[in-house]
């Protein structure tokens, strides 16, 4: 009887070692985890700031555009225009 205790004790002793490993392992994929969350959210947030930036650009040039197309049709009329009188 002592003998199985003995037996017992030392299977239990092993499974707690196994345990507490298993359980460092998943605490540590967890962090890590929690790390790759961290970044791709920051990385998130750059992105969304970055595609108003670039929206506002666009806007701002579509605007230089549209103002600055009238001129540059007029100019081609009237250089087009130089060669024919």
């Amino acid at each position: 009887m002592q003998g199985t205790l003995k037996v017992y004790q030392n299977d239990l002793h092993v499974q707690q070692e196994a345990a507490k490993a298993k359980l460092a392992a998943m605490l540590k994929e967890q962090r890590e985890s929690e790390e790759q969350k961290a970044i791709a959210e920051k990385t998130s947030e750059k992105l969304v700031k970055k595609q108003a930036e670039i929206k506002e650009r666009k806007e701002r040039v579509d605007g230089d555009l549209g103002r600055a197309e009238p001129a540059l049709i007029a100019a081609q009329e009237s250089v087009s225009g130089i060669g024919k009188a």
